[in-house]
């Protein structure tokens, strides 16, 4: 699959992503692609639970959603420690 704004960019099947502020918007639209694209994706936001409307629209299969406040170190380690212990490894984030 070639990436539309990174054209020379190939990536195989079953990637995972992990994407952060995944609130409406750019990202929670690159998100969306990816899903589309059969990769798995570890969604994250301040607040998952804000969004919950947005949250239905997505598909399940393939994403985990969890809280991330970038401006917080221990909420950044529990969000790695979150995609570790459910995918093993992060192949874009």
């Amino acid at each position: 699959m070639s990436v539309a704004f990174f054209p020379s960019l190939t990536v195989s099947a079953s990637e995972i992503y992990l994407i952060s502020g995944c609130s409406p918007g750019l990202r929670s639209e690159f998100c969306l692609e990816a899903l589309r694209g059969g990769h798995k994706v570890d969604a994250t936001s301040r607040s998952p639970n804000a969004i919950h409307p947005y949250v239905r629209k997505i598909p399940e299969d393939g994403l985990l959603w969890t809280k991330l406040d970038v401006t917080s170190q221990a909420s950044c380690a529990a969000a790695l420690e979150f995609t570790n212990e459910n995918d093993g490894y992060i192949d874009f984030s």
